[in-house]
C-alpha cells in the first residue's frame, strides 16, 4: 500500500517549487535514483570533512611535528612544505576512504536490497520524495532488537537543490507520524558531525544527543579523518 502526502510552498526558505513534490512508500522504479543520492551525499562530505580535519589538534600537531622534523633533518623549507603537503594528502585520503569505504559496504548490504531490510520487516518502512519524476529526498526506518519498542531513523538525505525549502521537515513528520501509529516509544539515529543543517532540523523535531560513536572503518584512517558519528533519541 501506497501512502501520498501533496505539500505546497508556505513556508520555505528558498524559492525552490516543491507544490508538485509527492511523500511515498519506496518502490522498485525507484532502486537508481536512490542509490545515486545516497552515494552522491556521501562523496559531498569529503571535502568537508577534509578541511574539519586540517583543524583538528591531533592533525595540527601531527603536521607540525613532522615539518618541524623534516627542516631539522635537511634544513630546507622546500623539504618541509614537502613533507607537510604529503601528510595533508594522506589526511585528505583518509577522509575519502571513510565514505568511499562505508559506500562499498552499504550499496553491498542493506542498500542491495531496500525492500527486503526496509518494507518487509513489520514495523518498517522506507520513504522517498518525487518530484517531476525524480527522487528528491529519501527516509529509512528500522525496527531495532537492543531494545524493546524502539526503532532506529537511517537514509535520510535530500538532494542539495531542495535543502532549506522544508522538505526535510516534511519528511520528519511523515516518519514520526509512522513511529507513532506503530507504537514505538523510542526512535534513534545516528549523523556524523559534518551534517549541520541535520542535526539542527533533528533537534527542531525533538531528538536530544546521547552521545557520540566511532564512525565504522579502519581505525588509522578514522584517526587521521576524525570523523565521528552523534547519536539522537527522541522519546514518544
Amino acid at each position: 500500500m501506497t501512502t501520498r502526502s501533496t505539500f505546497s510552498k508556505k513556508g520555505e526558505t528558498t524559492d525552490v517549487d516543491i507544490s508538485s513534490t509527492t511523500i511515498r512508500h519506496y518502490e522498485s522504479r525507484d532502486n537508481s535514483d536512490v542509490l545515486r543520492m545516497f552515494t552522491q551525499c556521501h562523496i559531498d562530505l569529503i571535502i568537508p570533512a577534509f578541511r574539519r580535519a586540517l583543524k583538528q589538534p591531533s592533525n595540527i600537531s601531527l603536521l607540525l611535528v613532522c615539518g618541524t622534523v623534516a627542516y631539522v633533518i635537511t634544513q630546507s623549507v622546500m623539504a618541509v612544505m614537502l613533507v607537510m603537503a604529503v601528510l595533508a594528502f594522506v589526511i585528505y585520503y583518509a577522509c575519502k576512504m571513510v565514505y568511499i569505504d562505508f559506500i562499498e559496504l552499504m550499496l553491498n548490504t542493506e542498500m542491495a536490497d531496500i525492500e527486503e531490510h526496509f518494507l518487509r520487516p513489520p514495523g518498517s518502512c522506507f520513504w522517498v520524495a518525487e518530484a517531476n519524476g525524480k527522487v528528491i529526498a529519501t527516509a529509512g526506518l528500522k525496527k531495532t532488537y537492543e531494545k524493546p519498542q524502539t526503532c532506529k531513523l537511517t537514509r535520510v538525505f535530500v538532494d542539495p537543490h531542495y535543502r532549506r525549502s522544508g522538505l526535510g521537515r516534511k519528511m520528519m513528520q511523515e516518519v514520526l507520524g509512522f513511529i507513532e501509529h506503530n507504537g514505538y516509544k523510542t526512535c534513534v539515529l545516528d549523523t556524523t558531525v559534518l551534517q549541520v543543517a541535520a542535526i539542527n532540523l533533528y533537534k527542531k523535531m525533538g531528538f536530544r544527543a546521547c552521545g557520540q560513536i566511532s564512525f565504522p572503518g579502519n581505525t588509522c584512517v578514522i584517526f587521521l579523518s576524525q570523523v565521528y558519528l552523534l547519536k539522537f533519541e527522541r522519546h514518544f
